[in-house]
């Protein structure tokens, strides 16, 4: 036992040695292998670049229109008034009532009236009995010319021949110039006569035509406002009783400055109007789209149907234009504050991009853009027309440039890939009336 612990107690620091050796070995080892490992690791790599949505802008006509505001008018207005005296015997309507031309308003107590009437017609068949008095008169007026004429050529004969006495021959001679007179006078009295015949018929028509002004008629078709008068209330010549509105069709009248005037004019010289018709004059018959306060759109078309023909106000620097609009639907209100689009020109193969790719700062609108390598720009644009969620970019944007629409956040380098996405059918801007763009064509 004692032997073997010499034995052991002997041999101990080799083993230790050998063993711590190995120990090392394999730790160096160990470390080693980790050191190669941290060191491919922990190697730098650049990020890829962040992917971002982009689009094509669209090319298309676009219509170039000139916004204003205008204020609507009636084009059919009748102040009804009275046009003899007496009492409101009947009101034959309600008050906001449409009526139609021609239809009986008021009824004023006629019976004074058809007094005048009867008495005129009176009148009328005196003269005309007066003028068969005459007429009669003249028949006899002739015959008894007839005869003197006769005894007068006789005693002419006699006298030649010397059978007759001078006094015979004068006296038959002045039978002949009485018998003249005579006649001369039945025809000044029929003549008199006839004229009071012209002159009780036309007392007759203007008893008659007074007659008639007891019932009130409605000179135009339209929408009545209350009634200024009540029943049984005495009314004289020229008493406005109520007012007719015909709203069916209405006016827009509105003004353009001087400077935008000269733009039209300038317009219709660079299309090629016909000579008579250039400069602002020619926008006579041009259509127009109007929208009221609430619409979000241009609902409703009119028709631009007249221009000062005065020219430009110098005193306010405008020029007067009046459009018209059908209104049987009763939408629009006389009254109203409207806004107006009135076309001026044809853009062709306008750029049009979303509202929402561009973006503002202080110096103005810009979009970013990518090259085909990636590579992003700030490009300052100028803005156009808005066309229900586009906008026309008329400077600084081509047709082919892919501009950043989505992953704005994304964009922190000069470098990006772009993912370019075409549009839906219901993203696409609303085409501007096809009549109107023809129109422009045209011109």
């Amino acid at each position: 036992m004692l032997r073997a612990c010499h034995r052991c107690t002997a041999t101990g620091p080799r083993w230790r040695a050998g063993h711590v050796h190995l120990f090392l070995i394999v730790v160096s080892a160990l470390l080693f292998s980790n050191a190669g490992c941290a060191s491919r690791s922990n190697q730098y790599s650049p990020a890829p670049p962040p992917e971002v949505t982009g689009i094509r802008p669209l090319v298309q006509d676009v219509v170039v229109f000139l916004d204003k505001n205008g204020e609507t008018e009636s084009a059919g207005k009748a102040e009804v008034r009275s046009r003899v005296r007496g009492i409101v015997q009947r009101i034959h309507f309600q008050s906001g009532q449409l009526v139609d031309e021609g239809a009986v308003l008021f009824s004023i107590e006629p019976d004074a009236y058809q007094a005048a009437v009867s008495a005129a017609r009176a009148e009328v068949v005196a003269a005309q009995s007066q003028v068969l008095v005459a007429q009669a008169n003249i028949a006899v007026n002739e015959a008894s010319v007839e005869q003197t004429r006769n005894e007068f050529a006789r005693q002419e004969q006699l006298l030649a021949q010397r059978v007759t006495s001078q006094a015979e021959y004068d006296s038959a001679k002045a039978n002949l110039v009485s018998a003249n007179a005579t006649s001369d006078a039945a025809r000044a009295a029929l003549a008199t006569a006839n004229a009071a015949v012209l002159q009780a018929q036309a007392k007759l028509e203007s008893a008659e035509l007074e007659l008639g002004y007891t019932e009130i008629r409605a000179p135009i078709r339209g929408r009545l406002t209350q009634s200024l008068v009540l029943l049984g209330n005495l009314v004289e010549p020229g008493t406005s009783l109520v007012t007719i509105i015909d709203a069916d069709k209405l006016y827009i009248n509105f003004t353009l400055s001087d400077r935008e005037a000269l733009v039209l004019a300038d317009t219709q010289r660079q299309e090629g109007a016909q000579p008579a018709r250039k400069g602002p004059l020619a926008w006579a018959e041009t259509p127009v789209l109007i929208a009221r306060e609430t619409d979000s759109q241009f609902p409703f078309r009119g028709q631009l149907e007249y221009v000062a023909q005065e020219g430009v106000d110098a005193n306010t620097g405008t020029l007067r234009l009046r459009a018209t609009v059908e209104n049987r639907a009763g939408q629009l209100l006389p009254g109203l504050f409207v806004r107006l689009r009135v076309p001026v020109a044809l853009q062709h193969k306008a750029i049009l991009v979303p509202e929402t790719v561009v973006q503002t700062e202080r110096s103005g609108k810009f979009v970013l853009i990518a090259d085909e390598r990636g590579k992003l720009q700030r490009r300052p644009i100028r803005l156009g027309r808005r066309l229900s969620g586009w906008v026309v970019v008329e400077q600084g944007l081509g047709a082919d440039e892919q501009v950043i629409s989505d992953g704005f956040h994304l964009v922190a380098s000069g470098q990006v890939t772009v993912s370019l996405r075409s549009f839906t059918d219901s993203e696409l801007p609303i085409q501007d009336d096809t009549e109107i763009v023809d129109l422009m064509r045209q011109r």
